[in-house]
């Protein structure tokens, strides 16, 4: 629950906002949630874990304000039940914050996969699932922090103590039985405590704006997605409008925007009988060298910042380890060719709508950007360089 001031002096209201941004700063959440005196809420109580449901007891008539209770028997359970660690869910390497990774460490757990015993010509179909679930093992094992566990370097150890140790002295402070002294000792520990964390989130927004402005000739992508995190207005997909209503929900809208995505798709001729093409006496492309260097060279062609599909494979893991992944590519894309198969699901792609402009609320208005694998797109240049070559050699004159 976030509060709202709604009335008060222009000092008042600038204090509170400063507060507010110190709260979002340490990540802590206010847990009143009940009416303190009268209609409104007073206390201001912040804290970085739950501490359950908010309880109010009337103190009248000694009081016209209420006291507030929480239930803090559990306290230590929530702070010992958030440091364990979580159970992986969904294998996408996106969750992973690259920019952070040991790269010699995930380099020496991929030099250790054994590929012939995870890419098989039996199995071509499944082999790109393999690929991708060596790579996101790989990354755990080199424990390349994720975007979730909110590590940033490895002062985040020491943060993560000082959260621990300030949970522990705010359970504390909750005893009767606290003596004034020991109460004093507590309360000075604690600020301290505080300033610490303040100080070290501080300065590493300050290191992370210096290293934004560092690349922003190298890498203004990542620049610029640096600088849209802090906007405060986001750019967002409709409502659509359909019909006479305005349509907000996103599975709808994503639907809305599948059929206006189809309707101005042009189907490919089947007869091409009526097209005067010139015919040439070549002889057809028989044999496409897959080779290491092969793929090494279509990868060197990938920009470093382009966006993934659906595998959530970036092109930062294939371009820094083109290297340990040339022999595996290689083998999956031999066994395509050989048998005439792509892998499963390997050419899907995400549809991310982008607004071209004009009224958010129709569809017609967003241009369709495909996210296509790089495993796809690796495989594709490959192929296309092969067939320019084949042409050329055989004086074929092709557009």
């Amino acid at each position: 629950m976030v509060p709202d001031l709604k009335s008060g002096e222009s000092e008042e209201k600038i204090a509170f906002q400063l507060l507010l941004d110190l709260a979002n700063l340490v990540e802590a959440q206010q847990q009143v949630d009940k009416p303190t005196r009268g209609d409104a809420i007073l206390d201001l109580l912040f804290s970085t874990i739950s501490l359950g449901e908010c309880k109010t007891i009337t103190l009248h008539p000694f009081t016209d304000h209420n006291l507030v209770s929480f239930d803090l028997l559990n306290c230590n359970n929530s702070i010992k039940s958030s440091m364990e660690p979580k159970q992986e869910t969904c294998k996408d390497l996106k969750q992973f914050n690259l920019s952070l990774m040991d790269a010699d460490k995930f380099r020496r757990e991929i030099q250790q996969i054994d590929w012939s015993k995870i890419i098989k010509e039996s199995d071509v179909e499944n082999s790109n699932k393999a690929f991708e679930t060596a790579i996101f093992n790989a990354a755990v094992r080199a424990d390349i922090p994720k975007y979730t566990d909110k590590r940033m370097d490895k002062g985040n150890v020491k943060i993560e103590k000082l959260r621990m140790e300030k949970s522990k002295l705010e359970c504390m402070l909750q005893k009767n039985s606290l003596r004034h002294y020991d109460r004093n000792t507590i309360l000075g520990n604690l600020g301290e405590i505080n300033q610490g964390i303040f100080n070290y989130l501080t300065n590493n927004k300050e290191k992370q704006e210096r290293k934004a402005i560092s690349e922003i000739k190298n890498n203004p992508a990542a620049f610029y997605k640096y600088a849209d995190s802090y906007c405060k207005t986001k750019s967002k997909i409709g409502p659509l409008r359909l019909g006479d209503i305005f349509v907000s929900d996103s599975k709808r809208m994503a639907q809305i925007l599948s059929n206006q995505y189809e309707s101005v798709f042009s189907q490919p001729k089947i007869d091409n009988t009526d097209l005067l093409l010139p015919v040439y006496d070549i002889p057809p492309l028989t044999n496409v060298e897959i080779s290491e260097n092969a793929i090494k060279e279509a990868i060197s062609s990938m920009k470093m910042d382009s966006a993934p599909g659906p595998d959530g494979i970036p092109a930062t893991i294939y371009k820094i380890f083109a290297t340990e992944l040339a022999k595996p590519l290689a083998k999956i894309y031999k066994f395509s060719l050989v048998q005439g198969l792509l892998p499963e699901k390997v050419a899907l792609c995400i549809i991310n709508p982008i607004h071209k402009g004009g009224d958010r609320s129709i569809p017609a208005n967003y241009r369709p950007i495909a996210l296509t694998n790089h495993l796809m797109k690796i495989f594709e240049r490959i192929l296309a360089k092969a067939i320019v070559k084949h042409l050329e050699e055989n004086d074929t004159a092709w557009i």
